[in-house]
């Protein structure tokens, strides 16, 4: 009798291993988790400027624009597809660092290899130096009815296969060069972005809904840089819609 029972037990482990080892093989990765992963990226280019006019007390401040059909658009709330590969790219016009809400921020969080890749400013055409009495609505405006044509070549040279080729891949950055981020707690994404960079990165959101997007580095206005541009929807704060 015993003898039957350690049977049935050596047989049930072999089996419950041999179960648990087929359940790890065929385990997917992100990238391949579905057939219903769309492998087309889907783009998303996002402009920082710094030095528009936020309002007479305030004075400049930085702002997030999207980049898309040679204009220049409201970042107050932005839409993109759920199953399907982001191909996100920040181009950061921004001079100086901010100091980060969160040390934790200055990782990369979200994407699918875990690595962002990031190239220097002067690998592109830079826009000109504005015109520091411009409000936001007048900044759009004028590039957007002056510059067409440059915008579209911008967005044309970063969204370049090759464009990146000899960018450098990191995990995190030093917290004390980190201009901005675009962070979306509620899907566990972070992209730091250093001063005069281009950033590019890819996720994948599986799950609809909306969410805030935000920047995690303090480069608002007031004492602790969280007002101004850090409290506004389009400059440094929005809503992102997955459908």
């Amino acid at each position: 009798m015993e003898d039957r029972l350690l049977l049935v037990f050596t047989v049930a482990i072999v089996l419950a291993g041999i179960g648990g080892g087929i359940w790890v093989v065929h385990q997917p990765d992100m990238a391949n988790a579905s057939p219903r992963i769309d492998q087309n990226p889907y783009n998303l280019t996002l402009v920082i400027q710094h030095g528009i006019v936020f309002n007479s007390s305030i004075g400049t401040q930085p702002s997030y624009f999207v980049l898309q059909n040679g204009t220049l658009q409201n970042s107050s709330n932005l839409n993109l597809p759920a199953d399907r590969i982001i191909n996100l790219i920040i181009i950061d016009f921004d001079n100086g660092p901010s100091p980060l809400m969160n040390p934790n921020m200055n990782s990369v969080q979200g994407t699918l290899s875990g690595h962002v890749n990031v190239t220097g400013i002067s690998q592109i055409q830079k826009i000109p130096d504005i015109n520091h009495n411009m409000s936001r609505a007048q900044f759009m405006s004028y590039y957007n009815n002056n510059d067409s044509s440059a915008l579209s070549a911008l967005y044309t040279q970063v969204n370049s296969a090759s464009f990146f080729s000899n960018s450098t891949s990191v995990s995190s950055l030093s917290g004390n060069n980190i201009a901005h981020t675009f962070t979306v707690s509620a899907f566990g994404l972070n992209i730091p972005s250093q001063p005069q960079t281009v950033t590019h990165a890819t996720f994948v959101i599986t799950a609809g809904g909306t969410a805030t997007w935000q920047c995690d580095a303090d480069c608002g206005s007031g004492s602790l840089g969280l007002n101004g541009a850090m409290a506004t929807p389009g400059w440094m704060l929005g809503t992102i819609t997955i459908t």
